[in-house]
């Protein structure tokens, strides 16, 4: 019987872990599970505090090595599970517009994902600019601020 080729995410993930220590790996396998860092540290590295472990877990994801594990292990976790954004949209969209029998709360939602997806809802925060722009003159800031002082 002839070999299965690993899939090239396989492969892929497969490098990416190779490089790690133990311990990174362990992390890397523990956060996937949930997304939550401040778990997966404690749960890999002992008892540490809350707080400690917090900021821990973040620099370890700030790690280049266990960032292309953690991506790596989530390609493969949404391989393995047939998630992808095309089949995603396509099921919020059928919720949406097409299910009759779909409560109003989760036709709402359907639309309101459906919008920040393509960006329909943009926040507008108004600003006032005087249009002025120019370089300060140290000397006459100076000037300025003694006159200022003199009137005072």
């Amino acid at each position: 019987m002839a070999k299965k080729k690993k899939s090239t995410a396989k492969r892929a993930i497969i490098a990416a872990v190779g490089k790690l220590s133990i311990k990174h790996k362990l992390f890397v396998k523990e956060y996937v599970k949930d997304k939550n860092a401040t778990r997966a540290y404690i749960a890999v590295y002992g008892k540490s505090g809350t707080k400690a472990a917090a900021q821990c877990a973040s620099r370890l994801l700030t790690n280049a090595k266990v960032a292309e594990a953690v991506e790596q292990q989530l390609v493969v976790i949404a391989d393995k599970l047939d998630i992808s954004a095309e089949r995603t949209l396509k099921r919020i969209a059928d919720i949406a517009y097409h299910d009759k029998w779909a409560k109003n709360s989760d036709v709402l939602k359907g639309c309101e994902l459906l919008g920040r997806h393509f960006k329909m809802f943009v926040d507008k925060v108004e600003t006032e600019h005087s249009g002025a722009i120019g370089v300060v003159d140290q000397a006459e800031v100076k000037k300025t601020m003694d006159d200022v002082e003199k009137e005072v």
